[in-house]
């Protein structure tokens, strides 16, 4: 029966995720737009055993050395967006257990966009100071 195989059937809507699956785990510009956008970022550690690319917005109006997220909405309330200022997202990932020298920060798009580059190799067991 090859409708129940594969990655997603229609008898199971759970993606099975196991940790250090993949090599490279990649996403651009969608994490602003979920509902938990700070635990995706922590599952996409968790199941990356090399690599985790973060391409998002900034929340540019901010000054880059403060940590700070803003959330907005659409005016139709058509859809909703996260911004997160470089510092916090620096400092999250870092609370995740990846070395600060693991995580490296491209600010692009006249400041408006950054993108991460997280060795996630030597991410330390659980999350620090919990």
């Amino acid at each position: 029966d090859h409708e129940n195989q594969g990655l997603l059937n229609s008898a199971d809507k759970n993606v099975p995720l196991p940790d250090n699956q993949f090599d490279l785990v990649f996403m651009s510009t969608v994490l602003d737009h979920l509902f938990f956008p700070l635990f995706a970022i922590y599952k996409m550690m968790r199941i990356s055993r090399q690599w985790v690319v973060i391409d998002v917005p900034t929340a540019h109006q901010i000054p880059h050395e403060e940590s700070l997220s803003r959330f907005g909405v659409a005016p139709d309330k058509s859809h909703h967006g996260f911004t997160f200022t470089p510092a916090y997202l620096q400092a999250y990932i870092g609370r995740l257990g990846v070395p600060d020298e693991d995580i490296t920060t491209h600010i692009y798009n006249e400041g408006n966009s950054a993108c991460y580059l997280i060795n996630v190799s030597n991410m330390a067991d659980g999350l620090k100071g919990c």
